[in-house]
């Protein structure tokens, strides 16, 4: 049946015409302008009777087999994953795609929400302020622990 189809809804070039010094292309085109269309496909006879592919099949518009499926509060959704390239600063990169959609909420069809789920921009940047909290706490217990064990104040700071 996929060959039968693949063969009845094609479009290929068949000649050309030339009239002086114009050259027009003629196709032949048996493409189904609309899902519809497919079922004028003839995929053979039985008894006497030709079967076409409207007999066997329904047509309806639709997206290709879905791989994953994205939810959100129990709602179909569409779920993007934009990930920075190689030594880009990733703190730089959620800014700048945050900033690009500020401005496709108001774009998006109605009914349509831009919904952060998860940025891994906030993740680096308390991993970062994590990083200097711990340095300014070694800096501090680092002098406690030199005051602590010189028991002198002056050769501790000095």
């Amino acid at each position: 049946m996929v060959g039968k189809v693949g063969r009845g809804n094609l479009k290929i070039p068949v000649g050309e015409i030339d009239e002086g010094r114009r050259s027009f292309n003629i196709m032949f085109d048996a493409e189904a302008k609309v899902p519809s269309g497919l079922g004028d496909i003839e995929l053979g006879s039985v008894r006497g009777q030709r079967v076409y592919l409207r007999d066997v099949a329904t047509f309806s518009f639709g997206t290709k087999k879905h791989e994953s499926l994205g939810y959100l509060n129990g709602h179909p959704a569409i779920v993007m994953k934009i990930t920075k390239k190689g030594e880009a600063n990733a703190t730089a990169v959620v800014d700048l795609v945050r900033k690009a959609c500020d401005g496709l909420e108001n774009a998006l069809p109605q009914g349509m929400v831009l919904h952060w789920v998860r940025d891994d921009g906030d993740y680096v940047k308390a991993t970062v302020r994590g990083g200097f909290d711990s340095i300014w706490q070694g800096i501090l217990l680092t002098g406690v622990i030199l005051i602590l064990f010189l028991a002198d104040w002056r050769t501790a700071l000095a």
